[in-house]
């Protein structure tokens, strides 16, 4: 076939293109197009998961819910399940087209499950798809689902006499948690400290663990894969965040990891971690009741 192609097909193309430099530069056209078509298409898709309420669950109605499920929507959802499996759904074309079929030919079936390979399902609940895996169900026990985070901030403590907060913290310390932190920024009227879901923040936001000093830093849904935290659990784990305005970048301080059996602990971050007996910040977290 290939031997058909360079023998008669492309003579052929040459011909009717004026010759062999009018030929290239058609498919030099051609391939600019495609990735300017395809950049387009990506930064639309980037802002439809920018839009959605939260990324535990990928959500069909944003923006206009008449709009069928588009090349778009597509992308979008290709973006979200590669991101929230950590790159372990690497979802075939074939299978988008059947999920696209299955939402843009049957949209009043707001209940069904497909399987897109290697024990994979993608489900639609309503006007929300979500991803799981086989062999992780069959490990966990279906559960309600609990919205609210436990943990929070009691109380900032520094020795830095330039050192003030007017932020108001939680009086009571039952049950809290002393992290000792150097070099944590201060607290101030533009700044927040706060505690987060991991679906919650950026998806590119990294983690840099004391045992790591000096290396690059990875991405947290990947640490908390070497921590082997199951893939249905990463997304709820809690991260300590540090935002400051006018930036909206967020620094993840520090990562609680939790087991199977729901006993974890809080690592802080390499570049914050006290290496001396008289830490500059120590931060107190406690368990709500």
């Amino acid at each position: 076939k290939r031997n058909k192609i360079r023998n008669e097909v492309m003579p052929l193309l040459k011909e009717l293109a004026g010759g062999e430099d009018a030929l290239q530069k058609r498919f030099s056209n051609l391939e600019e197009q495609s990735r300017a078509i395809s950049q387009h298409l990506l930064n639309r898709a980037e802002k439809y998961l920018l839009d959605m309420p939260s990324n535990s669950v990928f959500h069909l109605t944003i923006l206009d819910s008449t709009i069928l499920f588009d090349l778009e929507r597509e992308e979008a959802l290709h973006l979200w399940l590669t991101r929230v499996t950590d790159n372990e759904l690497q979802i075939s074309y074939e299978q988008m087209k059947r999920i696209r079929h299955q939402l843009n030919e049957y949209p009043e079936r707001l209940q069904w499950t497909i399987d897109v390979g290697n024990s994979w399902r993608v489900s639609r609940n309503g006007d929300i798809l979500v991803v799981s895996n086989r062999h992780e169900d069959d490990n966990i026990q279906t559960t309600e689902k609990d919205n609210h985070i436990h943990w929070s901030v009691l109380r900032i403590e520094n020795n830095d006499s330039s050192f003030s907060s007017s932020k108001q913290f939680t009086e009571s310390e039952e049950n809290a948690v002393e992290l000792r932190f150097r070099s944590l920024p201060p607290m101030s009227d533009h700044s927040s400290l706060e505690i987060k879901r991991v679906n919650d923040i950026d998806g590119n936001a990294t983690f840099l663990p004391p045992w790591r000093a000096g290396r690059s830093p990875i991405k947290v849904r990947e640490f908390l894969r070497g921590q082997r935290v199951p893939l249905h659990c990463r997304g709820e784990s809690l991260v300590l965040c540090y935002t400051a305005e006018p930036s909206i970048r967020v620094r993840v301080c520090a990562v609680f990891v939790e087991n199977e059996h729901s006993v974890g602990k809080w690592i802080v971050h390499s570049d914050f971690c006290s290496d001396d007996a008289s830490p500059k910040t120590i931060i107190i977290l406690g368990m709500n009741n």
